[in-house]
């Protein structure tokens, strides 16, 4: 026979528990959500903050350059000029994206690669990188917004990890696009993690790699980053 009253005192045992798990699993996670959304907020007031000055920077820049003015130093205020865009753009589809219509067109990526890389190269230049690159037509239908910020992101990541006087390959072989640069991945599963930098020396938000993973699975495209030997791959399977 059972004990009635050992099973309601059990009963109300398990939702005492239960209610002071909840409660104590709130106050544990309120300085996390706290921390989150400084986050997003600091990234809101950033964006709006610095879209206005960025462009007046490169419009200025583009000015110049019409008037034949050009110099290392000029490169190098243009490079700058980029980088900051190219964060706030990153800032910006963290938290509009998804807001933001998208407008499909075709697009070759061979040329498109082509494209995005001429605006790393005061980077290339200062940190004498060579590049190797053995890539083939590939059209895909997406918005150019999207494929900016991600192939804008991988070569980043590779130009901006790889050592001094090393090699970076990028091949793009049936719809397999596979980027590589001298370097160790240490913890792999935190990758692809909002704000998750692994080397916190070379600065940035650990934003890119996050972005990559989030349009890559929009796209329903295959996604991997590995060591290879001594070097860190990524590689994407954009065939749909």
């Amino acid at each position: 026979y059972f004990d009635l009253g050992i099973i309601i005192f059990n009963i109300f045992a398990l939702i005492f528990i239960f209610l002071m798990a909840l409660v104590l699993g709130k106050m544990f996670l309120k300085p996390m959500r706290d921390t989150l959304n400084s986050l997003e907020n600091f990234i809101r007031d950033a964006t709006h903050e610095m879209n206005t000055p960025i462009s007046v920077i490169l419009t200025n820049i583009e000015m110049l350059k019409m008037k034949n003015t050009d110099s290392k130093e000029l490169r190098r205020i243009e490079f700058s000029a980029k980088r900051l865009e190219k964060i706030f753009k990153d800032l910006s589809f963290v938290r509009l994206n998804h807001k933001r219509k998208k407008e499909f067109k075709n697009i070759n990526l061979k040329e498109f690669i082509s494209k995005r890389l001429s605006i790393f190269e005061t980077l290339i230049e200062g940190k004498n990188l060579h590049l190797k690159k053995d890539c083939e037509d590939f059209v895909i239908n997406a918005d150019e917004e999207d494929i900016t910020r991600l192939i804008d992101n991988l070569l980043s990541n590779a130009m901006k990890y790889a050592p001094e006087n090393s090699t970076v390959y990028i091949t793009l072989k049936n719809g397999v696009l596979n980027i590589k640069n001298k370097g160790e991945i240490k913890n792999s599963k935190k990758l692809t993690s909002k704000f998750y930098r692994e080397n916190k020396s070379e600065g940035g938000f650990g934003l890119g790699l996050y972005i990559v993973s989030k349009i890559c699975e929009t796209y329903g495209f295959k996604f991997e980053i590995y060591n290879d030997k001594e070097y860190v791959a990524v590689e994407i399977d954009m065939k749909t």
